[in-house]
């Protein structure tokens, strides 16, 4: 082989190779979701139900233009198996956030928490539509263990007033939990915040915890109308 010969294959492999990293670059790296978002700080909440497939994901990225460059995230997906690996969750996709950090992220299942606020409602079907919509179980699930008594009575209530175990505040879930792991949270902050001092002050005004809070409801939601 002539040496003319040898530096004109070496300059080819050496442009393939240069081409082929910078597109490769380009896949992992460049942002290819939200870009054209102006308000950087604005997020998307990508919700994948269980028996969601890669088709179903990348309608919710397409329809809502999400994802830029939607081949490349699919070859990507592709090639990190996220294709067969499709994990429910709630994940935030955030401006910028390139094709590799976003699959990794969902291929792994590491979802992000939500913050949800529970105001006083005076309705039960209120309250199982307000809550249960903000959960993958959905308010079905959420009104079959309100309206069970046996559930009801195992924190202390019956099937009116196990209302009163939402205390209004601000919590933090996954939006995969389970509703029986949601009641039994609800149970645990329920006994945290009617400390012993709390139940005294109640006694104190002639007045169980349940009443104490009925009430409290009541003029919380009169307090609203004006």
């Amino acid at each position: 082989m002539s040496r003319n010969l040898r530096i004109a294959l070496f300059l080819v492999v050496s442009i393939l190779f240069s081409t082929f990293s910078f597109y490769a670059w380009q896949i992992f790296k460049t942002p290819n979701f939200l870009v054209e978002e102006e308000d950087k700080t604005k997020e998307f909440a990508l919700l994948i139900p269980k028996g969601a497939t890669f088709t179903s994901v990348m309608d919710t990225l397409e329809g809502r233009n999400i994802v830029n460059d939607r081949l490349s995230f699919r070859f990507l997906a592709k090639a990190m198996k996220y294709t067969e690996n499709v994990k429910v969750g709630r994940y935030i996709i955030k401006p910028g956030m390139g094709n590799h950090e976003v699959i990794k992220k969902l291929r792994s299942g590491s979802q992000d928490p939500m913050k949800v606020t529970f105001n006083s409602v005076r309705l039960k079907t209120d309250l199982v539509d307000r809550l249960g919509s903000r959960f993958e179980f959905g308010p079905q699930a959420l009104a079959e263990r309100l309206n069970d008594p046996a559930v009801c009575a195992k924190y202390g209530f019956d099937t009116t007033t196990i209302m009163c175990l939402f205390l209004p505040n601000t919590y933090e879930f996954f939006w995969t939990i389970k509703p029986d792991a949601f009641l039994e949270r609800m149970g645990s902050e329920y006994k945290k915040f009617w400390t012993p001092a709390r139940v005294d002050r109640a006694k104190a005004k002639g007045l169980t915890q349940t009443q104490a809070q009925v009430l409290a409801s009541i003029v919380a939601a009169e307090t609203n109308k004006l």
